[in-house]
């Protein structure tokens, strides 16, 4: 049920029972518009200001105090729970009401779960440190999932934090401001690409810097031990790799040039995918080459080719996959954002905005909204978001 629904339906049910007043009438109201108030309750420093507008009208303000459900609604289901996400989630095995742990039922108006506001997340802090004292001895929070730092589960934790930054990118919702901290400690603890990677390009570094590797061809370790099959790989499949991702093997030797030196033209030719996939992807080359990016429609066409669908398909794929399959790769090379880890309905509105903007046409209503709203939630968006506006002229304020 969408945000407006869903108040539609606690304004009738506020209607109904003692007078329209939220206060006295919020336990006479049924589950459904009970659960939606006291999300709205956990999350009101993240709303836009026209839904706290909105709220207001209910009753809803930072000093409301709602009343709480009667014990027969409550013990009706309780189930003890385990709060994900370790530290930063709630208390572990507290009953939950619905979809909302007790915590977050009796959390007060305007109060954040542990680790979205500065002044609430003395637990977001300590895994802070633990986090900072691993990057200080290792210079990364590539970890692996089992991880134990001075006896706290830092993995896991991290793993949580990555966990709900994509989901919160996959609702449209805007980053949480907290996780600007972990971005300061490593900018790549949450990288667009496989987690996978980054760890392999950390040893890869680690190791180079180190010395080891001392047969090279083109200045970069061979071998057929894991970095040299790494490297070499990096260098086979460069012209794919995501810009940001050639940016960090530039930093530790691995450039345009001395990829094409260390591998041959029969290798750098084993981009392999199919007969088939070849055959499709030329339409994808053709249309990059038109408009310059491969943010489709789901029933666009192109040449005759039904490219939205095609691509749409491809997207799926990729997010079930663990790894990159060579078909994402050759898709990355013709654009670097064809499967944004954010809402492709917003890589879409970015081109449309682009396109408009670089043909020097008017700036449609709906597009200056849009643009309007970027610049009002800059600072919970993502670096490479801010990036990609900043090259069409939308800045912050």
């Amino acid at each position: 049920m969408s945000w407006q629904r869903s108040y539609e339906h606690a304004c009738q049910q506020l209607q109904q029972v003692r007078g329209g007043e939220l206060v006295a009438g919020f336990a006479l109201m049924d589950k459904p518009a009970q659960e939606w108030l006291r999300i709205q309750q956990r999350r009101y420093h993240l709303l836009l200001p026209g839904q706290h507008d909105l709220l207001h009208q209910l009753g809803l303000k930072p000093e409301t105090a709602i009343a709480q459900a009667p014990a027969a609604t409550a013990s009706a289901s309780v189930a003890p729970v385990r709060a994900q996400g370790g530290p930063q989630g709630d208390e572990e095995g507290a009953p939950a009401v619905g979809c909302l742990s007790a915590v977050a039922q009796q959390r007060p108006l305007g109060v954040a779960r542990l680790g979205q506001r500065p002044d609430h997340r003395a637990g977001f802090q300590r895994a802070l440190e633990h986090a900072r004292a691993w990057a200080d001895v290792h210079g990364h929070l590539a970890v692996p999932r089992n991880t134990q730092q001075s006896g706290f589960a830092l993995g896991m934790w991290l793993f949580s934090q990555r966990n709900r930054a994509k989901q919160r990118a996959r609702q449209g919702e805007p980053a949480s401001p907290h996780l600007g901290q972990l971005a300061a400690i490593d900018p790549w603890w949450n990288p667009p690409w496989h987690l996978h990677w980054q760890r392999n390009y950390y040893r890869a570094r680690d190791a180079i810097r180190a010395g080891r590797g001392a047969d090279t061809v083109g200045g970069l370790p061979v071998g057929k031990d894991a970095l040299g099959i790494w490297v070499k790989r990096q260098c086979t499949l460069y012209e794919s790799l995501h810009p940001d991702q050639q940016h960090l093997l530039a930093a530790i030797g691995i450039t345009r040039d001395a990829a094409r030196a260390r591998v041959g033209p029969r290798d750098s030719r084993r981009l392999t995918t199919t007969p088939r996939f070849d055959t499709d992807v030329a339409h994808a080359r053709s249309y990059t080459a038109r408009h310059g990016h491969l943010a489709t429609r789901s029933r666009e066409e192109h040449e005759g080719f039904p490219i939205g669908r095609w691509l749409a398909e491809h997207r799926q794929r990729a997010r079930k996959r663990t790894g990159t399959s060579p078909q994402a790769r050759v898709l990355t090379s013709l654009d670097p954002w064809w499967n944004p880890p954010w809402p492709f309905t917003w890589q879409q509105q970015y081109h449309r905005y682009r396109t408009t903007r670089v043909a020097g046409q008017p700036i449609p209503p709906e597009l200056q909204r849009w643009a309007c709203k970027q610049t009002v939630l800059w600072d919970r968006l993502d670096p490479l978001r801010q990036g990609l506006l900043t090259v069409i002229g939308i800045h912050p304020g």
